[in-house]
This record gives structure tokens, C-alpha cells and sequence, in this order.
């Protein structure tokens, strides 16, 4: 357990977990282990649950069955909320585009750089769609939302989560596109697809 000692013998990184491998078991079980971590992680210390493995399909030293790209697609996007070192595993010589344009989503990293620093706190699951979120340095907050079930789902969060209680109205961001999703008010639907995700930045608007 060294996320309850490093910081105070002067280290600013620390492994949460065993090694990671390259399939969607591995990830998701590393992912969870993250849960109750939260505040051990912030400005110059922060929990590592290893390496992405972003782009391997399958290749490379952790190679074990590999995953899809939606798959790799919600392992960055975890990480990103977890504050959790960015380091590239895959051959960058030979990475496919699909991978690229995952790792180098700039709205995705600024959520990771976010200077704030805060890792995302687990808000429980429902029909296999595990929801956390993310303060910002903004005011602002990022909900993620996970679907590890087989089936795409449509999950449906309220603005309580983020602890927003005094009823304003957000303006919703897709966070991978950076779409404007427009102002809503108080609660937000959307569609999951199956083991992928939804990363959306809410803005409170003034009263």
C-alpha cells in the first residue's frame, strides 16, 4: 500500500496495482481498484495503476487477447479521470490511427492536466454502467459514464451528483468531440454504447 506512505518519504508516483495486460478483464479489474483511492492522489503525488494499453490489439511485452478500440477508448478515458500518469505502452511506431486519435484527444487530456489535480470519486452502477465524476478548477465537473454490460444502455445522471443543489441550469459539453450539448436543467440522458463510454463537462450557468 504504498499510496498511504510515498508522499511522505518524498515520492510523487506510485503503483496501485499489479501489472496490467492487454484485455478488457485486466482493465476493468484495475479500473475498480481505483475506488476508494481518491484521496491519497492530488498535486505532486499521484496513484498509477500502471501503463495505458491503448493501441496494442493484442501486441507488445502485457499482449493477453487484446481489446477493441471502443474498449481502449474507455480505458483512456478512465485514466484520464483518475489523474493517472499517461504512459504510452504501445509501439508508437507503429500505432493505428483509430488508437492515435484517442491518445491524442485534447479534451480528454485537459480533463487528466486539469490543475486542480482532483481524481475522479466513484458514484455507483447501474445496469452496468458505472458513473464517476470530476471537479474542475473551473467550477465546472465531468461526469464519466462506463458501460461494461453487453447491451448499450441509456444512462441518465442529475445534477446532485456533482454536488450542484441549488437548482442553476448546465451547459452540457461532450467532452470527446467537444460538441455543445446545449443548457439543461437539473438531470441529462444519454446513450452508452456497449463497453464504451460517455465523457460530458457540465458549466453551471448563472442564476
Amino acid at each position: 500500500k504504498p499510496w498511504e506512505w510515498a508522499r511522505s518519504v518524498g515520492g510523487h508516483m506510485w503503483r496501485t496495482t499489479g501489472d496490467i495486460a492487454d484485455n478488457w478483464e485486466s482493465m476493468i479489474d484495475i479500473a475498480h481498484r481505483q475506488k476508494e483511492l481518491f484521496s491519497y492522489s492530488g498535486p505532486n503525488g499521484w496513484n498509477d495503476p500502471d501503463m495505458m494499453i491503448v493501441g496494442m490489439y493484442g501486441k507488445g511485452n502485457v499482449a493477453h487477447g487484446g481489446c477493441s478500440t471502443s474498449e481502449y477508448r474507455f480505458h483512456f478515458a478512465l485514466w484520464c479521470m483518475l489523474c493517472s500518469p499517461l504512459m504510452i505502452g504501445c509501439d508508437v511506431r507503429k500505432v493505428r490511427d483509430e488508437a492515435k486519435e484517442i491518445l491524442l484527444n485534447r479534451g480528454l487530456i485537459a480533463v487528466s492536466q486539469d490543475p486542480l489535480g482532483a481524481q475522479a470519486r466513484y458514484l455507483g452502477e447501474e445496469r452496468g454502467v458505472d458513473a464517476w465524476r470530476k471537479p474542475m478548477a473551473d467550477g465546472s465537473g465531468v461526469v464519466g459514464l462506463f458501460n461494461r454490460s453487453k447491451d448499450c444502455q441509456q444512462a441518465t445522471f442529475a445534477w446532485d451528483v456533482l454536488g450542484l443543489h441549488d437548482r442553476r441550469k448546465a451547459r452540457v459539453e461532450n467532452v470527446w468531440s467537444g460538441e455543445d450539448l446545449g443548457v439543461h436543467d437539473r438531470i441529462f440522458a444519454v446513450r452508452v454504447p456497449t463497453h464504451d463510454c460517455r465523457v460530458l463537462r457540465l458549466y453551471p450557468q448563472p442564476l
